[in-house]
């Protein structure tokens, strides 16, 4: 989350923006966002009834301002238009085999990315102009081995934009930042 306020500053001097964060599940993001910087104005988006209830449900506990809409990935926001998108979409490859633990404690729908894992950031990028100002930041956490996957993926829809990859703690490549009209 660091690494998105870090870039907000550095693009907008801290000045009010619309952000969004598509597919937030709990509301982690999109909360600690809202809760961290005033001049964020963020709404959320999730495909899942339930998981918008507990995002809310932690919202209202937390005293944050998130406005939440139900819906598939960008669809809820036609018409709206946004300065930053944030996205943790489910990114396990289909195939890959998840500890039982995993697998029977979080809804399918969160975890599994298509076939290589990637299908969500695809949706995503390849819309994301229909609801972004042109100058904007896209920030993806992702899997750590995907890095370089991603950076050819933002490469791909956002061929003139500055990409950025940030590490993990165990130094692995872990987010994606993709800075246009900055």
């Amino acid at each position: 989350m660091g690494n998105v306020l870090f870039v907000y500053d550095e693009i907008f001097g801290n000045n009010k923006v619309e952000v969004v964060d598509v597919g937030t599940g709990s509301g982690a993001i999109a909360i600690s966002l809202d809760l961290e910087e005033q001049n964020m104005n963020v709404i959320a988006t999730d495909i899942s009834k339930e998981a918008l209830e507990v995002a809310k449900d932690n919202n209202k506990k937390l005293n944050a301002n998130v406005e939440f809409y139900l819906g598939n990935m960008l669809e809820p926001l036609k018409g709206k238009k946004f300065d930053i998108l944030v996205s943790n979409p489910p990114y396990i490859p289909s195939e890959e085999i998840v500890d039982s633990l995993v697998l029977d404690n979080e809804p399918h729908v969160a975890l599994f990315g298509g076939e290589d894992g990637l299908k969500f950031y695809r949706q995503i990028l390849m819309n994301a102009n229909t609801i972004l100002n042109k100058k904007n930041i896209i920030a993806f956490e992702h899997a750590y081995d995907k890095g370089k996957e991603m950076e050819d993926l933002a490469r791909t829809y956002f061929p003139n934009s500055d990409i950025r990859l940030f590490k993990d703690l165990q130094g692995k490549d872990r987010m994606t930042i993709i800075v246009n009209g900055g």
